[in-house]
């Protein structure tokens, strides 16, 4: 019974995937800083291809807490000529959240130096640095610079302070740093930007989602038929066992 219901539940989601980013009317959401025409810039916060109208939100944009908040926001707020720098004995920058969140990956912008390792954290207490806490290391020999890193964490993370220390004797210098997910939307939540393609949803559900569930789905009947299958041997091979004996009976006696 169980195995039903979850298939029910799948094949409801690949309907409301489809629906979820747009309206009744036919018109989808859009985060561009013009939906009239051919987006060609993303609103502050949203990221992702401009052909999809932006559909990536920057979840840390603006996103810092605390009494330095108005600081620390200029490593949050997408404008890539401001910075944070510290060059103390042992350099680091911290940022507090608003609120603790899961996170997987961080695309930051910083000064790379030759021989300078960073270590990235992402903990929900401000002041431990633990092995378990550790969402990735930038080791640095060629690369230098002004560069944007993706950064994969070894595993989620959750946590309302990033974190990131630089070796010894050397110094951290921040730009920006971001963490980007894809937005799937219920259709109440859609109040703005209605004027992108009627086809955007339908797009990227198709080309992101659609396939995975339904193959799920698949793959469910097929265990479904297969448990069937084997319930209904195993019942019967007992009946067979008695047929063929009573047959062996019935010959030898003729005999």
């Amino acid at each position: 019974m169980e195995i039903f219901q979850l298939i029910l539940i799948l094949q409801l989601f690949l309907v409301t995937v489809i629906k979820g980013q747009c309206f009744g009317n036919g018109t989808c959401v859009c985060h561009c800083v013009d939906c009239s025409e051919k987006c060609t810039t993303c609103l502050p916060g949203w990221g992702g291809s401009k052909d999809y109208n932006c559909q990536r939100r920057n979840v840390l944009y603006r996103a810092a807490a605390g009494d330095d908040k108005d600081d620390k926001n200029k490593l949050l707020d997408e404008d890539f000529s401001t910075s944070l720098e510290n060059k103390d004995y042992k350099p680091f920058l911290r940022v507090q959240l608003n609120k603790s969140i899961t996170i997987d990956k961080l695309d930051i912008t910083l000064l790379l130096e030759r021989g300078v390792n960073y270590t990235v954290y992402i903990k929900d207490m401000a002041y431990v640095r633990t092995m378990n806490v550790i969402c990735n290391k930038l080791d640095q020999s060629n690369n230098t610079g002004k560069r944007t890193v993706s950064i994969t964490c070894y595993k989620p993370l959750s946590g309302k302070y990033l974190e990131i220390v630089s070796s010894e004797k050397t110094r951290v210098k921040i730009f920006e740093i971001r963490y980007f997910v894809l937005v799937m939307f219920s259709s109440n939540f859609l109040s703005f930007h209605q004027n992108a393609p009627t086809e955007l949803s339908v797009k990227i559900a198709a080309v992101l989602v659609r396939p995975v569930l339904e193959l799920t789905v698949i793959l469910m009947q097929w265990i479904v038929f297969l448990k069937k299958v084997f319930s209904v041997n195993f019942a019967t091979r007992p009946a067979l066992n008695r047929a063929m004996k009573v047959d062996v009976i019935f010959s030898q006696a003729n005999a």
